[in-house]
């Protein structure tokens, strides 16, 4: 019989597949959040999606892609449909400000207001919070 190697030298294979694939993941997800915000990779990423934005395949795959997401999530498709029209039909008005930080944002390149709305239930799509982008985005990274 031939010796056995001792299970500190065989490294990433004693790992499962799964947990190579979870290091794997949280590896990537390290190396993007530490670059994402960086000039250059937002310089990076807008090239890449101005390159490939006006090429066939890249509209089929994002009317799949809408395709899938509204097949997984009608209620939020719902929710929202009812949000615009209420808006369009003016039931409902859009306020300046920010209603976490109170912050009024700047209007946006089409001279519309940068308050989001944010639904905590999708059941009810007229009661939302208006929020700015950024505590938008803190509170749905919450999720």
């Amino acid at each position: 019989m031939g010796t056995q190697t001792p299970r500190s030298t065989w490294g990433r294979w004693q790992m499962t597949s799964v947990e190579r694939s979870k290091k794997n993941t949280a590896r990537w997800i390290e190396w993007y959040l530490q670059r994402r915000d960086t000039a250059e990779f937002q310089k990076y990423q807008s090239e890449m999606l101005a390159r490939n934005r006006n090429t066939d395949r890249f509209r089929e795959m994002s009317r799949r892609q809408a395709r899938l997401y509204a097949q997984r999530h009608p209620e939020k498709i719902k929710a929202r449909n009812a949000l615009t029209h209420a808006l369009e039909r003016g039931e409902i008005v859009r306020p300046l400000e920010c209603g976490d930080c109170g912050n009024a944002p700047s209007p946006g390149r089409d001279g519309r207001t940068q308050i989001q709305a944010h639904h905590d239930d999708y059941s009810r799509p007229l009661e939302v919070r208006w929020l700015c982008r950024l505590c938008h985005a803190k509170l749905d990274r919450k999720y």
